[in-house]
């Protein structure tokens, strides 16, 4: 180790979960000490105790915790930090964090505080950029903040017009509007957001494009002023502005086109360092492309959680790339050596499973997850059987990621990796990306930003027909008494063939158009060494259910249908039976013991939470008489706020949940009133 480049002994990491995680190893590989801060909101989770040590730094929510900058430098004092990493989210975009650590004598792996405040922000950045031969979206970025003032801007841009947060990522504080009506409430809306997550509430404002692609380059700069680009990645399959799918190269993107790419974002990084701003470590520079000219959306100064990709390609560790040249050493490959391993790199793709419920608007999900086993390629997850799914922190449980000599090759190995994916407990996205890697759009390569929005308002067909759904409700009651048997167990005594088991069931509101309530009638057999059902419809019916077979594993068991065969694991939690058949996950109760939905109740009387959440904002008052889509409240969980709204004409009778508390999935938040009553 030369003299320039300053030692790391102990790195304290300002995040949590698979972002800790991820960091850990690298920072071990390094020959240092992983450290590791939690909230109380993660106190029982088993992620933080892979470090070498840890301590609790404060509440649930982000603002008590994770947000908490001088307790996070409090924590590295009481570990015996030398350095800190914040991950990406939460504090890695803060500058002021940034110069917090510096100014503590602690070692900061990520981007300099002025740079990140020129270029992190993305107001700041479009300031400094102007004039430059640079591609940038007519849009307003000034210091300049009152209402009238950004509605004055948006009606010179012109709609549809994009609202942005100026800080931070992730899609937070971003409202896309297509009407002037509409602007005052947008804009409130995205501060609001803005301020919740990031600290502060500035907006800037843009010139939306209708279906443009999302593409991005990552780039690194060492100590010496060393630019290098490593390659593209394709971001354009989101919803809500968030990422749920990468992958690297972009596809369908010419020689010409790519160069002239990364051409521009070589020309950024020199623009800002002639203009005082130099860069230093990594980070990703993010582009919009109408089909023939890219624009310069935003940088975003830090690591980001689709490195995976450039990673699978490149054949290198990005996190350990952060640590060396945040001590100061030199590029680690040159520019030249880079292009040539991304040249013979093949095809990386990620997928992000998120708990939420794509039946029902993306809505995020939280709950105890009962059975996780993580798929056999690249998974960056912190879940654990037995975890709490909470409603404080994002909704992505885990990264799945592909990496092949072809994109076909890719995309098969995912969709394998889907089919036989075991969670059980939260409703997951699961079968909505398979669904995607199935769509004769995603398979050609031909996305934008809006896809996916239209493909989720054609979508909704359950994964399985009626008929494989009994068969495995069936199945589940059969496991279920046989107490999940394995060979040497004794066979069961019977002075008859078989031991009937009637049950009649229904699925979860998620597959209420399949969950008519159907019995069945199964028998239990050993053979062969195995357990062996036959399930056949005991109801009258034109079309009984095909005959089905299960043969039990340790961990699951496999069902075969119509000589098809079905991956299958389950596990209870009270009245509730879960399963997975194929990957998707399922939720099916007895109907006996039927629960009400925490959906709004049919008659409009009441009103219940979709989801565990925190009430954002009230927005009416008893008494008021509401139109229909009247926004009511505001809730906000994991990263997402929703508008619940009045479903008919009718009178705020009363509110039950006050500005700021917690509410639990299908608690009642206010009971109406018709006219008519009134």
């Amino acid at each position: 180790m030369s003299a320039s480049v300053r030692p790391v002994h102990a790195v304290l990491i300002a995040n949590r979960g698979e972002i800790a995680l991820r960091i850990m190893r690298s920072v071990r590989a390094a020959g240092a000490r992983a450290l590791c801060v939690y909230s109380q909101a993660d106190a029982e989770q088993a992620w933080w105790r892979a470090a070498d040590a840890a301590c609790c730094i404060g509440g649930a929510t982000p603002a008590q915790s994770y947000l908490q900058a001088d307790a996070m430098l409090a924590a590295a004092r009481a570990l015996g930090a030398d350095a800190l990493h914040p991950g990406y989210g939460f504090l890695a975009e803060n500058p002021d964090f940034a110069q917090a650590v510096q100014d503590a004598g602690l070692l900061w792996i990520g981007a300099p505080p002025a740079a990140m405040r020129a270029l992190g922000d993305k107001a700041s950045a479009k300031r400094l950029l102007q004039g430059a031969d640079l591609p940038l979206l007519p849009g307003y970025a000034g210091q300049r903040q009152d209402a009238a003032h950004l509605l004055e801007m948006a009606q010179q841009i012109g709609l549809p017009i994009m609202i942005k947060a100026a800080a931070g990522g992730g899609g937070r504080g971003m409202r896309k509007v297509s009407s002037m009506a509409a602007l005052p409430g947008a804009l409130r809306q995205a501060a609001a957001e803005a301020q919740q997550a990031f600290g502060r509430a500035d907006l800037l404002l843009e010139r939306a494009l209708e279906a443009p692609r999302h593409i991005e380059v990552q780039i690194a700069v060492d100590a010496q002023g060393q630019i290098v680009d490593l390659g593209e990645r394709e971001c354009s399959i989101q919803r809500r502005h968030q990422k749920i799918m990468e992958e690297s190269p972009a596809p369908d993107l010419s020689p010409e086109l790519r160069n002239q790419l990364l051409a521009c974002a070589h020309t950024l990084l020199q623009t800002a360092a002639a203009r005082g701003c130099p860069y230093l470590g990594l980070g990703t520079l993010e582009f919009l492309f109408d089909g023939a000219q890219f624009y310069f959306m935003e940088m975003n100064a830090r690591l980001q959680v689709e490195h995976t990709v450039t990673e699978q390609r490149l054949g290198e560790d990005l996190v350990a790339w952060q640590l060396q040249l945040a001590q100061g050493a030199p590029m680690p490959l040159s520019q030249a050596q880079i292009t040539q391993r991304l040249a013979q790199g093949g095809v990386a793709m990620q997928l992000r499973l998120c708990a939420e419920d794509p039946q029902q608007d993306c809505l995020p999900q939280s709950g105890r997850v009962l059975h996780w086993r993580a798929p056999a390629l690249r998974c960056d997850s912190a879940l654990h059987t037995g975890d709490e799914i909470s409603n404080y922190y994002d909704s992505l449980l885990a990264k799945l990621v592909a990496h092949g000599a072809s994109r076909a090759q890719v995309q098969a190995d995912l969709q394998r990796a889907l089919r036989n994916l075991q969670l059980l407990g939260v409703r997951h996205n699961g079968a909505l990306l398979q669904a995607i890697l199935a769509h004769p759009a995603c398979q050609r390569g031909a996305l934008d930003t809006a896809w996916l929005e239209q493909m989720l308002a054609a979508w909704g067909q359950p994964a399985h027909t009626p008929q494989v759904l009994g068969a495995a409700c069936a199945a589940y009651v059969l496991a279920s008494q046989a107490r999940y048997p394995a060979p040497g167990l004794a066979a069961p005594f019977s002075s008859t063939a078989c031991l009937p088991v009637y049950w009649r069931f229904h699925l979860d509101q998620q597959n209420a158009a399949s969950a008519a309530a159907t019995a069945y009638r199964a028998s239990l057999t050993w053979c062969d060494g195995v357990w062996r059902a036959r399930i056949d419809s005991a109801a009258a019916q034109k079309e009984a259910p095909p005959p089905t077979v299960l043969q039990f594993a340790a961990d699951g068991a496999q069902l075969q249908i119509n000589g098809a065969s079905h991956a299958f694991c389950w596990r209870s939690a009270g009245a509730q039976l879960w399963f997975a058949l194929d990957g998707v996950s399922y939720c099916a109760e007895d109907a006996m013991a039927a629960v009400r939905s925490p959906a709004q109740s049919q008659n409009g009387d009441v009103l219940y939470a979709p989801f565990a959440a925190r009430v954002q904002e009230i927005c009416r008052q008893p008494g008021e008489c509401l139109a229909a889509g009247d926004v009511i409240m505001v809730l906000e969980a994991m990263k997402m706020q929703h508008a619940v709204r009045a479903p008919a004409a009718l009178r705020l009778e009363a509110l039950l949940v006050g500005s700021g508390g917690q509410v639990a999935s299908g608690a009642a938040l206010a009971r109406l009133q018709t006219r008519e009553e009134t």
